[in-house]
């Protein structure tokens, strides 16, 4: 066991025991072989991807939360079960499907042999961002919530947890929990992730940059 991570691992709990407010980012590393058009092996487990979420799960309790997620294999809404309210996915899901011009679930199309829409006719895809015409109508519900939440934590103890966020789609985790940082001085924020946790020079003794594989960190030592 390496003892800096052991370390930072147990200054993560003293510190989500301490805070008002918890909020979780998930990046790319936390895509799993599950995840549409990911290559089998090129992703992690199934089995690693449960295990960190209920870790993730169990170091939150009663905290209130909030989970933003760069996945879209829905192997995170198998363990926050019954949480949809408290997570949003702006790359997408597995749960709604989508053509061109048309968004449903599953239970609403007819020829799912075929994938094929009932309004239109046309192929069918998940509605996430490898699909033809992306509809972000998808997660904006939800996204609205995770704007409502981030209104709460002003001025209040709110622990910043970010695992695995690269700077893919830097505008919609990494970027808006720097500034989050930046801007809430009673905030602390852990940015893990093997390629760069480096932080923003303004959140200097609150930022904690770790680099290591999130999903390594999460199952070993938290």
């Amino acid at each position: 066991m390496n003892s800096d991570l052991q370390k930072t691992a147990e200054d993560i709990k003293k510190a989500s025991e301490d805070a008002d407010f918890i909020l979780v980012g998930f990046g790319r590393e936390w895509y799993s072989d599950e995840t549409p058009e990911i290559t089998a092996g090129d992703g992690i487990s199934r089995e690693e991807a449960v295990r960190g979420y209920e870790k993730i799960r169990a170091l939150i309790g009663d905290k209130k939360h909030y989970i933003i997620t760069l996945a879209y294999d829905d192997v995170i809404y198998d363990v926050f079960n019954g949480e949809d309210e408290k997570i949003v996915a702006p790359c997408g899901t597995k749960r709604l499907l989508q053509c061109k011009s048309h968004l449903m679930t599953p239970d609403e199309v007819k020829d799912t042999a075929n994938m094929v829409c009932p309004v239109c006719g046309e192929k069918l895809a998940y509605n996430n961002i490898l699909a033809e015409g992306y509809m972000e109508e998808g997660y904006l519900d939800e996204f609205e919530k995770y704007k409502k939440f981030l209104q709460t934590t002003v001025n209040k103890k709110l622990l910043i947890l970010e695992f695995g966020v690269d700077m893919k789609y830097p505008s919609v985790i990494r970027f808006p929990f720097d500034k989050l940082c930046v801007y809430n001085y009673k905030s602390s924020f852990y940015r893990i992730n093997d390629s760069f946790p480096q932080h923003v020079s303004e959140t200097y003794g609150r930022g904690i940059s770790v680099k290591t594989d999130s999903v390594d960190f999460v199952n070993n030592y938290l």
